[in-house]
């Protein structure tokens, strides 16, 4: 900046002297340093860090909006696993000293269960455990039917 001193003088329609300053607007300036050229800074210049950071951002940000963009357009259709296809199977398995009678929905592998829909919990030590598993299994085998006709 230049020192009040040697400043050009101007003096307004008013009578009073007001002094004129070099001005210097960012990339826009001409710099005596670089030779006076649009768009170049100088040394000691905080403007070229300021590009390369605002550039940076704007990546970043682009980055960001195709990651999310290509996200939601390959994400596996959450929420809506019982329409996906699959078979319907009608399985036991003991739990916590329970037996548990299910309709399940699995992948057309058999390796990932897609939906369950347990019909009954039977505990092991009940006596009359033999009739009320086989009841279980007639009801799951008659939901697996009732579902199997729902998706055709």
């Amino acid at each position: 900046m230049v020192p009040p001193s040697s400043a050009p003088r101007i003096q307004n329609h008013s009578s009073h002297v007001v002094t004129r300053l070099p001005q210097r607007c960012g990339l826009l300036a001409p710099n005596s340093a670089s030779g006076g050229v649009l768009g170049s800074t100088g040394p000691g210049s905080h403007n070229e860090y300021m590009v390369l950071l605002e550039a940076a951002f704007v990546f970043g940000l682009l980055g960001l909006i195709t990651y999310l963009i290509l996200r939601l357009l390959t994400r596996p259709a959450e929420g809506r696993n019982a329409t996906r296809i699959g078979r319907w199977l009608t399985v036991h398995y003991d739990v916590d000293g329970e037996t548990r009678v299910a309709v399940n929905k699995v992948s057309v592998g058999g390796a990932t269960v897609l939906d369950e829909h347990v019909v009954a919990r039977i505990p092991v030590g009940d006596p009359e455990y033999d009739a009320k598993f086989m009841a279980a299994m007639a009801a799951a085998r008659e939901r697996q039917a009732l579902f199997e006709a729902e998706e055709d």
